[in-house]
């Protein structure tokens, strides 16, 4: 069984958006939990620590 150099590259792109899906949850619920509205990039110390706004 030979596998296809192709199905690698599929394998990553899943992968990165299962990957910018999940830093799209955590970024909101680190949002939600400083009580910082969404377009707003500075605010709460606890994004900055979490780096999620740099």
């Amino acid at each position: 069984m030979e596998i296809d150099p192709v199905q690698f590259v599929d394998l990553i792109a899943v992968l990165a958006v299962i990957q910018f899906l999940s830093f799209s949850v955590l970024t909101g619920a680190a949002r939600r939990s400083s009580g910082l509205k969404a377009p707003a990039i500075t605010g709460h110390p606890l994004l900055s620590v979490t780096g999620l706004t740099e």
